[in-house]
């Protein structure tokens, strides 16, 4: 049997590299997603908080919500397609025995298509205490 030459090798090696170009491209112009980032939340014992995403877009939103502790450890994780100019929420509490901090990441399906919020209610009242990112709200 005969060795191949090093033309062949060169060759092959090229051929490599350009199917190699070709696929790369390929998968990279798909995967395009925007992430965003939410602030880390601390809830105290039986305390909930609310994740809201709101599609400001004029097309279908496919968002994926993870919230992880601060150990980075995945929490929960929700997978939704929002219509356009509606909001999707997800509720997170914490056990009745002690704290909760979390933070959130929204992976989303087209870049600059949506505002998001995390809302968190004092545990006796129900009533609105925070919202984040950080706004004012007016005293009643």
């Amino acid at each position: 049997m005969k060795k191949p030459t090093s033309s062949w090798k060169i060759a092959l090696f090229t051929l490599g590299v350009v199917i190699s170009c070709i696929n790369a491209t390929e998968s990279w112009a798909f995967t395009l997603i925007e992430t965003q980032f939410l602030p880390a939340v601390q809830l105290g014992a039986s305390q909930s908080a609310q994740i809201k995403v709101t599609n400001t877009s004029s097309n279908n939103l496919d968002v994926v919500i993870t919230t992880f502790n601060d150990g980075g450890a995945r929490l929960s994780q929700t997978s939704v397609t929002i219509l356009p100019l509606h909001t999707q929420t997800v509720a997170v509490k914490s056990g009745a025995t002690g704290p909760l901090s979390f933070r959130a990441t929204l992976a989303l399906s087209a870049a600059n298509s949506s505002v998001a919020d995390v809302m968190m209610f004092d545990k006796t009242t129900g009533q609105l205490v925070v919202v984040l990112p950080f706004v004012v709200l007016p005293n009643p």
